[in-house]
């Protein structure tokens, strides 16, 4: 997945790496299974985990200002 490859290359850390990876089983989840999924859930996800995209894309900027 290309979140462990920018992690084993130092582009984002190995934490981050691995909350990225549960965020993409999760959105697989919602749109495979939407019909049975809880919008409790989902609001409370998307409330609570914004940090992990907003960390990212600074990992991100970073690495572009800096390579």
């Amino acid at each position: 997945m290309v979140f462990l490859i920018l992690s084993e290359n130092d582009v984002i850390s190995e934490e981050l790496a691995e909350h990225l990876i549960e965020m993409a089983r999760f959105r697989n989840r919602v749109v495979h299974l939407y019909q049975c999924f809880d919008d409790a859930i989902l609001y409370k996800i998307l409330q609570t985990n914004l940090r992990d995209i907003e960390e990212f894309t600074r990992f991100i900027v970073e690495y572009t200002e800096h390579n």
